[in-house]
């Protein structure tokens, strides 16, 4: 156990008592979210390469939305992440297995 009273290998973000408060951890929060946000349009706008081995196809065929989905939300972009996440059910592109959680993230934009 560490001194968090956690086991090391969870993930967890801990925000220290005696740091300089709150305010750095939500810049970085928020500089993260930006960020996000674009490498997920990126991912969108990028065409599945031709004829390549060892493309990854989730990537070209849904995670892409999934992502801009999520990122969207948090950094703001509310209409655009809910165009994604409606965009991205349509399609029904991604596995079964996702359905669910996919769904619980389109309705945070109802």
């Amino acid at each position: 156990m560490s001194r968090y009273d956690f086991d090391d290998d969870e993930r967890y973000v801990v925000i220290e008592n005696h740091s300089a408060g709150v305010g750095p951890f939500l810049v970085g929060l928020a500089v993260g979210a930006g960020l996000a946000l674009l490498f997920a349009r990126a991912a969108v706008a990028t065409p599945r390469p031709p004829d390549q081995l060892f493309v990854e196809e989730a990537a070209y065929a849904w995670r892409g939305l999934d992502e801009l989905s999520i990122a969207a939300w948090h950094a703001g972009a509310r209409d655009e992440g809910r165009r994604a996440a409606e965009q991205l059910i349509a399609e029904r592109r991604f596995p079964a297995s996702e359905r669910e959680r996919i769904e619980k993230n389109l309705a945070w934009y109802r």
